[in-house]
């Protein structure tokens, strides 16, 4: 099993016809066309009854998503339990030519491309990597594309001359997997990436352990105009004197957005009833954030909005729209 190291390094995974354009910073990518967010969640883990989740607290801010679980082991011996998260899925078929900016993606470590990191009791956990790539999200093609010494990551900033130089013989086996295919003369990867991160936790008998994870999100952006704050309203439940203000706004006055979804209900089935269950959004200095999330109120912290339910499983997702002046 391969170790996972988180990273925050900047680097871009680009294709023919801007498939996966990634701009070396916000700013730069709002310059651009607007991107797509690819939605993640939180860890998974069989809680139920023996596994209890005393809290769950969710921090949403544009730039990274925290979440901190307080888990306790309800028997009366040492349990050992798999945690795990599921990055999220890097499906080139579903994006078609959509455009991603992935400002985590580091190329010492490609595999962890969202800088995932997760602490113990404050101590960093020991994180290994399951990877697979699927053609047509079906049909497992890892041991084709690393025999082939191709990266699994499909928007690899090599991927296109990688798959370019391959003997023609590799390519016509590709093309009839439907793992690439050639846009204007330039071979592209189409299948999916699935990435699991996972370790084994022990808790001793009545043991409570603290396990943070954080993880910088795929979000979407760009500069606000006025058809894209009306596609943008109700989604985030934009008051109408915001978007009247956003779609007024032009040119270098114009704000920039960045919106993020966050799969609250991916794996709680499994995790089971939250005793203390906390969603925040946390804004930076000047910026506003808007959601249809429902409870969703202020916090004594500044820039800060939160929402707190006790003994929940909970079956909804968090979109969020940041706008910075």
């Amino acid at each position: 099993m391969q170790s996972a190291r988180s990273g925050n390094h900047r680097a871009c995974g680009t294709l023919a016809l801007t498939l996966a354009l990634c701009l070396l910073g916000f700013g730069a990518t709002l310059a651009g066309e607007p991107t797509t967010e690819i939605a993640a969640g939180g860890l998974t883990y069989a809680g139920q009854q023996t596994l209890i989740t005393r809290q769950e607290d969710i921090a949403i801010a544009s730039h990274r998503i925290r979440v901190t679980y307080t888990l306790q082991n309800a028997e009366p011996e040492t349990r050992t339990a798999l945690m795990a998260f599921a990055l999220p899925d890097i499906d080139l078929l579903a994006l078609d030519g959509a455009t991603i900016d992935n400002p985590a993606y580091d190329a010492k470590n490609p595999m962890n491309f969202v800088g995932f990191a997760a602490l113990v009791d404050e101590q960093p956990a020991e994180i290994y990597v399951d990877s697979r790539a699927l053609s047509l999200g079906l049909v497992d093609i890892s041991r084709v594309l690393r025999e082939l010494a191709l990266p699994l990551y499909p928007l690899h900033p090599d991927i296109g001359a990688r798959l370019a130089a391959l003997p023609e013989v590799a390519k016509a086996d590709l093309l009839a997997r439907s793992a690439i295919r050639i846009t204007d003369g330039q071979y592209e990867p189409l299948w999916t990436l699935k990435t699991t991160l996972f370790w084994q936790q022990q808790f001793a008998a009545g043991q409570t352990r603290k396990i943070a994870i954080s993880y910088s999100p795929i979000a979407g952006g760009s500069v606000a105009t006025r058809d894209l704050v009306a596609n943008l309203q109700p989604r985030y439940c934009l008051p109408a004197d915001v978007a009247a203000d956003l779609s007024r706004r032009g040119g270098a006055d114009a704000a920039r957005l960045k919106w993020t979804h966050y799969l609250a209900s991916a794996g709680a089935n499994a995790r089971g009833s939250v005793a203390d269950y906390r969603v925040a959004i946390e804004t930076a200095p000047k910026q506003a954030a808007y959601t249809c999330r429902v409870g969703l109120v202020s916090s004594s912290a500044a820039g800060s909005r939160e929402t707190r339910e006790a003994d929940v499983i909970p079956e909804d997702d968090v979109q969020v729209l940041f706008v910075d002046p």
